[in-house]
């Protein structure tokens, strides 16, 4: 069993558009308790300790994410479940 510091913590890297395998490289290489997700859609936001939102081309992103009804996902999942974000500039 996992003590509190030994807690496996799974990250999604939104993988929308943007250097998303970059981001998943730099979070599972700074820490041996961090395993990272691609997300692609509203049912892979389940399970997450965190999201990071890679940088990119907004329009694209907007687009995608508006078609698949991610947008609306991820504005409850971080504004009303406090899910912990991140997000880079491309």
């Amino acid at each position: 069993m996992l003590s509190f510091h030994e807690k496996k913590v799974k990250i999604g890297v939104l993988a929308l558009q943007g250097a998303f395998e970059e981001h998943q490289s730099c979070l599972e290489a700074s820490d041996k308790h961090c395993t990272t997700v691609q997300v692609r859609t509203v049912a892979e936001l389940e399970g997450l300790d965190g999201i990071v939102f890679p940088g990119g081309e907004s329009t694209a992103m907007g687009l995608i994410g508006t078609s698949n009804g991610m947008w609306d996902a991820l504005k409850e999942k971080v504004i009303g479940s406090k899910l912990p974000t991140w997000g880079t500039c491309a």
